[in-house]
């Protein structure tokens, strides 16, 4: 006859349902228990926990957050440029996709098991907090982006270098073709339009426009290839 441990709880580590099992280590992160002390187990009743009440109710480990981290920051990198430059970048594209899906999932799942699950235990051990903040954290950024704050305070910072790389260009003391910073865009190269009365400026990174209105570097609206800085600047 087989002596394993009625288990009649989860791990206090990782939440695994710890009932049936033949030995007295949790199988998820290795952590033993004792049924016959309660204190080694979080105490739960009814039916065996189910992946979806796992995913529910496991606790937010570090690679996720710094996962997350990386997420934000990239999607703050490609919002110096503007929404019609920005999304042609296919990188772009997937991160808000997959913050709202992996967070908003999380959030809604916990949402629906902490109201509906009969299971008092489970309710106490959905914490709410960390797939609510990303959440709205993720709105408020997606905001913040479609608004254009972001590529707006990215062009008042890179204006002054921009304006200063298109007059040495102007002057013929940059080649054609050198690579620069521009505050925080990078430029590749240029050509001076003297019957425009305008030096364009090759964005390195993407099909883009700055378009200078009387000393003013802004955006165009348009989709075309170059950076255009006034040359009597």
């Amino acid at each position: 006859m087989s002596d394993a441990p009625a288990a009649v709880g989860t791990c206090l580590t990782c939440a695994y349902d710890l009932r049936g099992l033949s030995s007295h280590v949790c199988p998820e992160c290795g952590r033993p228990f004792d049924s016959e002390i309660p204190a080694t187990m979080e105490p739960i009743d009814g039916t065996p926990l189910k992946p979806v009440y796992r995913f529910a109710t496991a606790k937010v480990g570090w690679p996720m957050w710094f996962i997350t981290t990386i997420w934000f920051a990239a999607i703050v990198w490609y919002a110096r440029y503007p929404a019609c430059v920005r999304g042609e970048f296919p990188t772009y594209r997937f991160l808000f996709p997959l913050l709202f899906w992996i967070w908003g999932c999380r959030l809604i799942v916990q949402l629906f098991l902490k109201t509906c699950s009969r299971d008092r235990e489970y309710r106490r051990r959905i914490r709410l907090i960390p797939a609510t903040a990303v959440s709205m954290a993720t709105i408020a950024l997606a905001i913040i982006v479609r608004g254009e704050v972001i590529s707006g305070l990215a062009m008042a910072i890179s204006r002054p270098a921009l304006l200063r790389i298109g007059n040495r260009l102007k002057d013929e003391k940059d080649p054609a073709h050198a690579k620069h910073w521009a505050g925080i865009y990078r430029i590749e190269g240029g050509q001076v339009n003297a019957d425009l009365g305008i030096i364009a400026l090759f964005s390195a990174d993407a099909d883009a426009t700055f378009q200078n209105n009387n000393g003013h570097c802004e955006w165009n609206s348009g989709h075309v290839a170059w950076v255009s800085i006034n040359a009597a600047e």
